[in-house]
């Protein structure tokens, strides 16, 4: 299957990375070592609802059929 171009409704891991992120470095946060920041990020999962975790999922699942359905139209958010 081709994966359309521009798709970031697609992209559930890049949002998930991006609040992981967010937390982490929030208040310009600085690490002095990747122990401390794998450790951090580590304690940032551990905070994720799972229910955000689950409509990730689950918007995931609906725009996959709606691409599979109909390729050919745009997504809708």
């Amino acid at each position: 299957m081709d994966w359309p171009t521009c798709s970031p409704e697609l992209n559930s891991m890049e949002n998930l990375s991006n609040i992981l992120a967010r937390t982490a470095y929030c208040n310009n946060r600085q690490f002095q070592t990747s122990d401390e920041l794998k450790t951090t990020i580590i304690d940032a999962w551990e905070d994720v609802e799972s229910d955000f975790l689950r409509n990730l999922i689950i918007c995931m699942l609906n725009c996959l059929s709606g691409m599979v359905s109909n390729p050919t139209s745009p997504a809708v958010y």
